[in-house]
Parts: C-alpha cells; sequence; structure tokens
C-alpha cells in the first residue's frame, strides 16, 4: 500500500475526532429518535471508530495514541470540556488479536454509551 494511502484513515480519523467535538461544542444534545436525545457527536462515532481501527491496522497502536491527542488537542482549541474522552474504545480493539475486523464491532459498539437520556415530558 502506497504510503499516501495508508496516511489517509490517519487524517480523516483526527479530523472526524475534531468534528465530533465541534457538533457537540456547537449543537449540544440533539433528538435521535424514539424521544431520545445525545450528543451531536454521536453522528460521528461509527465513522471515528472505523477510521481509529484502521489507522491501527494500518500504523499501529502508537500513531493511534498521538492521532487521540493530536484530535484532542485540536478540539481544546474549540472547548477545553469535551477533548479528554477519545480512547475509550482502543482496548477492545487491541485485545482482539489477528481477527481484528471482527473488533471493529465490538469497540464502536463501546460507542452506544454516549450519554443517551430520555426526553421529560414538557420538553425539558
Amino acid at each position: 500500500m502506497k504510503p499516501a494511502i495508508r496516511l489517509l484513515p490517519l487524517v480523516l480519523y483526527i479530523a472526524t475526532i475534531f468534528a465530533a467535538n465541534w457538533a457537540i461544542t456547537t449543537f449540544g444534545l440533539v433528538p435521535v429518535g424514539f424521544g431520545l436525545l445525545a450528543p451531536a457527536g454521536v453522528y460521528f462515532a461509527g465513522l471515528a471508530f472505523t477510521l481509529r481501527d484502521l489507522t491501527h491496522e494500518a500504523l499501529g497502536t502508537g500513531v493511534v495514541v498521538v492521532a487521540i491527542l493530536v484530535g484532542a488537542l485540536l478540539s481544546a482549541l474549540i472547548s477545553p470540556q469535551v477533548a479528554p474522552r477519545e480512547r475509550r474504545g482502543l482496548p477492545l480493539f487491541r485485545t482482539a488479536g489477528p481477527a481484528r475486523l471482527h473488533a471493529a464491532a465490538p469497540s464502536s459498539l463501546d460507542g452506544r454509551r454516549l450519554l443517551f437520556e430520555r426526553r421529560r415530558p414538557g420538553g425539558r
């Protein structure tokens, strides 16, 4: 694989971390259906987890950790409160061994805990 192609998931991963945190800062909680609210960044979660896993596969754990830090630092430019949450799914992916692509599903499912909450009657 060409070096430039191997870097594409890395660049997109960092951009997705920033975009998710920007969405949270800009839009806060948004309706996601069935009376549920979630942080606006949830719309980027599946893409972020997939790009993280592709980056890990192509470039290794160290590069993923650096990408998380870069994404968090860029996110801190818009809001210091949203930056430090990015590395939770990495241990799930690392423990998968040779079946790495199968690990994408469990590590992505970890994102389901993104603060879903029921909307209270009366819109509060």
